[in-house]
């Protein structure tokens, strides 16, 4: 069962005694420049599953940073993973975190770079000789984009819409393919099944959209490089493939509104135990069961 906290209101939710506010004592690690209210020290006493919702500046950030530091001290840094919405973020959090915890932080990091760590380990290993994946800038993207583009219109390998035609060698027709291809890869849809349900809609403009993504993937798997949107999805099947049991006993997430599909699924595989994670939820704190 999960728990659902509310901070800076005075409706909240907990199965903790004494909800009544105010500020709290207690033995775990603490910054002396913050006194947690009854709210956050339930977020942080919490020993299950816990979501923690508020409206910005009511101190949600603040409760997982001491959550982190109080699993890192029972369980060990090593098995504690804090995941932040940008590296900005991540690193606020890393140095907070590192004043409340004797000896080594806890890993603080994002969804993409803990994607790129995963798929970077599994490439250079020591049974595998391969380069390392490559991410692609936003630009380097794009640009890939229209060269495939025009490749498809040369070889006639997708079958654009026709009334699409006319806009293929455009700047604006390259951006809004990019997009697309972000939001099925996100979705998790592969090539083959969404040509399939494209077609059973009658929708030729996806059914291309599919084509193209296929053509899209085998050039970047040839290239040896991989686009933002392809990392959750590329780095839980290498985890997945590996047999890798989770890795860490607790998985905190800041800002969990931001997480994609292919997103939640990568942290749910990698928290193990059944460990749910879902939109639309700010905060997720995935306790050991």
């Amino acid at each position: 069962m999960r728990e659902a906290t509310t901070v800076g209101t005075s409706n909240w939710v907990t199965d903790q005694p004494g909800a009544e506010g105010g500020p709290v004592r207690s033995s775990e690690p603490r910054d002396p420049g913050w006194r947690l209210d009854r709210a956050q020290q339930s977020v942080v006493d919490a020993d299950k599953s816990t979501i923690l919702l508020g409206p910005a500046g009511t101190g949600k950030t603040v409760a997982m940073v001491h959550a982190s530091a109080r699993w890192a001290v029972r369980r060990g840094s090593a098995r504690v993973l804090a995941v932040a919405a940008d590296r900005v973020a991540a690193r606020a959090w890393q140095s907070r975190v590192a004043r409340l915890v004797p000896g080594a932080a806890p890993t603080v990091t994002t969804v993409a770079a803990l994607a790129q760590s995963i798929i970077a380990d599994d490439r250079i290993g020591p049974l595998s000789d391969a380069e390392p994946v490559r991410t692609l800038t936003a630009p380097e993207q794009e640009a890939r984009i229209r060269e495939i583009l025009t490749g498809t219109v040369d070889s006639g390998s997708v079958d654009w819409p026709t009334e699409w035609k006319p806009a293929l060698p455009t700047r604006s027709f390259a951006r809004s393919v990019r997009r697309a291809v972000a939001r099925a890869r996100r979705c998790g849809w592969e090539p083959d099944r969404l040509r399939e349900v494209a077609e059973a809609c009658g929708d030729a403009g996806w059914r291309a959209i599919a084509q193209f993504l296929d053509e899209y993937l085998q050039v970047l798997d040839w290239e040896g490089a991989v686009d933002y949107s392809e990392l959750a999805l590329r780095a839980r099947r290498v985890w997945r493939g590996r047999g890798s049991s989770a890795q860490w006993d607790v998985v905190l997430v800041d800002d969990a509104h931001f997480l994609d599909h292919t997103q939640v699924d990568l942290l749910t595989t990698l928290a193990g135990n059944g460990g749910v994670i879902r939109r639309p939820e700010l905060k997720v704190l995935k306790p050991p069961s």
